[in-house]
């Protein structure tokens, strides 16, 4: 098993190229924050990013934010999650779970 760390957005989606251009790896969890540095992208725009770039694994999001506020920021949020841009929401304050749902998605390949 190999493990990156991406400290943005950006520098995610810049990783995923260069794998998809050797095809050396497939990559089979991405896990987001939604604060993902100093950059554009938090981890919402950058799940819409790697759905548009042909990521097909899973995506889940980190998040303190509430539920309620992921929806009144992004307008588009109900439909990410219905349609799998966004598999699931991991609360920070819940590591317990946030493990049960890593290792849920991880076995799934």
């Amino acid at each position: 098993m190999n493990i990156q760390l991406s400290f943005s957005g950006e520098e995610l989606l810049e990783k995923l190229e260069k794998i998809k251009a050797c095809g050396c790896e497939k990559v089979k969890l991405i896990i987001l924050d939604y604060q993902m540095g100093d950059n554009k992208l938090n981890g919402v725009a950058t799940a819409e990013k790697l759905r548009e770039n042909g990521y097909k694994g899973p995506t889940l999001l980190r998040t303190s934010e509430k539920k309620e506020d992921l929806y009144e920021r992004h307008t588009n949020f109900d439909k990410l999650v219905k349609d799998k841009v966004i598999d699931t929401i991991i609360p920070k304050n819940d590591p317990k779970l946030g493990k049960e749902l890593i290792e849920f998605y991880y076995k799934g390949f």
